[in-house]
């Protein structure tokens, strides 16, 4: 029996370009990929489309609050923060803990992925920072290359 449900329109939705837009932009976006009802799509591969692009949108968060992360912990207080990629608190997992309602050492890890992509792997952050990877994936990058030195990685 043919589908009577429209075709999905994903136009508009730019989510490779989310890091770079404004953010009323890619707030745009996200909101018309929440407009967009799985239930009533009538192709498997339009669903699969969907899932894919929250994925996306998932891993644009991650790397933002990455990138937040890495700000708090280079500051220690004083009026001049720490040089990007240096971490200036001596405890900034165990302050985050309680706000976050995550382990410190949790906090720690994604403190370390985030620390690293910064300062060591660029490439794998601007990845991140599109979405077209997620954080685990950005995690086992880290940890892969965590032997390398920093010309290497």
């Amino acid at each position: 029996m043919p589908s009577t449900a429209p075709p999905l329109d994903l136009t508009g939705i730019d989510l490779p370009g989310l890091p770079s837009r404004s953010a009323e932009d890619a707030l745009a976006a996200i909101g018309a990929l929440m407009r967009i009802d799985p239930a009533v799509l009538a192709e498997d591969y339009d669903v699969v489309e969907v899932i894919a692009a929250w994925e996306r949108v998932r891993g644009w968060v991650e790397a933002r609050r990455a990138e937040a992360l890495v700000e708090f912990a280079r500051r220690d207080g004083s009026a001049a923060p720490q040089p990007r990629g240096e971490v200036a608190r001596p405890f900034p997992a165990e302050e985050l803990a309680p706000r976050l309602a995550a382990s410190p050492r949790t906090i720690a890890r994604w403190l370390t992925t985030a620390v690293a992509l910064q300062h060591r792997l660029p490439t794998t952050a601007a990845e991140w920072a599109t979405g077209r990877i997620d954080a685990a994936r950005a995690e086992l990058v880290v940890q892969e290359c965590r032997h390398l030195d920093d010309q290497a990685a």
